[in-house]
């Protein structure tokens, strides 16, 4: 199993506006892609208003697919156009993980 994870940092004074838009974004690849689940979580504690993105896949292949599909996906592109500038310059990062 591979776990893809993406973090990102909202700007100051725009950490609400950044939640909404990554629930929207979870549910929306969610149902788009199902039966693979995306969900959005902000941390506790560290970095406020830091979000976090984890997408589960059963193998290499599976992420691959969904990463040319995402990309090319105008539903998708139209949600983060809604809040171009919501997020840090630099903040957002990728890192996929394999379950040992």
């Amino acid at each position: 199993m591979y776990r893809f994870c993406r973090t990102a940092q909202p700007r100051s004074g725009r950490g609400a506006d950044a939640t909404k838009l990554a629930t929207e974004v979870a549910a929306y690849a969610t149902a788009k892609y199902a039966p693979l689940v995306m969900q959005a979580y902000t941390e506790m504690f560290g970095q406020l208003w830091r979000l976090h993105w984890y997408i589960d896949f059963p193998d290499l292949a599976a992420f691959e697919k969904f990463n040319d599909q995402l990309g090319k996906d105008e539903g998708y592109w139209a949600i983060l156009r809604k809040l171009p500038d919501v997020y840090v310059d630099g903040s957002v990062h990728d890192t996929l993980i394999r379950l040992l």
